[in-house]
């Protein structure tokens, strides 16, 4: 008899997938030091990376007609980020940009 408390595999493969598929905290040095994987990068521990979200402080901008790079800075190192603009960006997207 199967113990209740006991996943089955199914149960497993269905939550590894979700768990693979989670917001990940990051500081920049992990997203960094990340290496290519054959499902694009993953970090040191080997989580691959989907989706991450990191504080970190705007040390520089510069506006373009495209898209705007935003240098930023955690503490534990700096990267250059794109945020790329659309005709149909909203309000506050536009706002920004003047």
């Amino acid at each position: 008899p199967a113990n209740p408390s006991t996943p089955t595999s199914n149960q497993n493969s269905g939550r590894k997938a979700y768990d693979e598929q989670t917001l990940i905290p990051v500081t920049i040095r992990m997203i960094l030091a990340s290496t290519p994987s054959s499902e694009g990068f993953a970090l040191e521990d080997g989580r691959p990376l989907h989706h991450v979200k990191f504080v970190a402080a705007v040390r520089d901008f510069e506006n373009q007609s495209t898209n705007i790079s935003y240098n930023l800075e955690d503490g534990t190192g700096l990267v250059e980020v794109k945020q790329w603009l659309d005709d149909n960006d909203c309000s506050a997207v536009v706002e920004m940009k003047e």
